[in-house]
């Protein structure tokens, strides 16, 4: 085997190694790398943000604009937590969107 060829066998294993999350160690082994600790957050982050707007357009849908927009008034009536939580049920653009594509 040629030196040519076993650089690029390394180069390709490591491109290999970098896609499946792991590295190799100066040995030579193959070491797991953690996630990167930003990155699970944002990805949870989005995933609820993204579960809770399919959660209002679904109520939407179900108990129909009006009725989820008194549900809402009533909610900024109560207290602290309710106040947040109209907050966040609070029907935007994108809700709005999705709510009449489920019609």
């Amino acid at each position: 085997m040629t030196t040519n060829t076993a650089l690029q066998i390394t180069r390709n294993n490591a491109l290999v190694a970098r896609a499946a999350g792991l590295a190799f160690g100066a040995d030579g082994m193959v070491l797991a790398r953690a996630m990167r600790p930003h990155l699970t957050c944002a990805l949870i982050l989005m995933a609820t943000l993204v579960m809770l707007t399919l959660a209002k357009a679904l109520l939407i849908t179900l108990i129909g604009a009006d009725a989820y927009g008194a549900s809402v008034v009533v909610m900024q009536g109560g207290g602290l937590v309710d106040q947040a939580g109209a907050f966040l049920m609070c029907v935007d653009a994108v809700t709005r969107v999705l709510a009449g594509l489920m019609v």
